[in-house]
């Protein structure tokens, strides 16, 4: 569980323990999206929400670059990606996600934050910014016709993404080729924003 400070803590120890050393790597990408619109949304549900988006990714974050720093001057640092959405840019009534909304807002806060804190770390912190991907987690397509006209109308590029557009976003974060990069938010939108 993300949400979980002791299980994420015996985690990131496991993660060192398997590669012989901290890791310099990490993406968070646990998150969930909780469709409904804001006056049904129930405090329990909108924290729900926060805590395994923005906290979950704090909490991994956390632990790392706080071993980072005790390792210090052996460790070299790291580079974070966390996950955000085109949803903290721009609301959507069609699919109102108040919670998901905010936690993702919050974790391009967070990014920005953290990266100024951890710079003298030698961590990077950014974050990647989906838009709509053809994922399990995908609602615009549930309605084909409703789907293809908002890729026509919306997207410049016309059309979704791919888990893979995404995954090589953050690998090319994480990778010294952006070594210069820190506390950015990198669309991957089609061109939406």
């Amino acid at each position: 569980e993300v949400t979980d400070e002791d299980a994420v803590e015996l985690a990131v120890d496991h993660a060192a323990e398997l590669l012989g050393g901290l890791p310099d790597a990490l993406v968070t990408a646990a998150g969930v999206y909780d469709v409904k619109a804001s006056l049904d949304v129930s405090l329990a549900d909108f924290l729900r929400v926060l805590t395994i988006n923005t906290a979950g990714s704090f909490l991994f974050a956390r632990a790392l670059v706080g071993r980072i720093r005790r390792a210090r001057p052996a460790s070299t640092g790291c580079s974070i990606v966390f996950l955000s959405s085109l949803a903290a840019q721009r609301g959507d009534g069609a699919e109102p996600a108040v919670a998901y909304s905010a936690s993702k807002g919050a974790v391009e806060a967070m990014t920005r934050q953290l990266a100024v804190e951890w710079a003298d770390l030698d961590v990077r912190v950014n974050a990647v910014s989906p838009g709509v991907i053809q994922t399990p987690m995908l609602r615009l397509m549930d309605d084909p016709a409703v789907g293809e006209r908002y890729l026509r109308e919306s997207v410049p590029l016309a059309r979704l993404g791919t888990a893979a557009e995404v995954a090589d976003t953050c690998f090319f974060l994480l990778d010294d080729a952006s070594g210069y990069i820190t506390g950015a938010v990198v669309p991957v939108d089609g061109g939406v924003t």
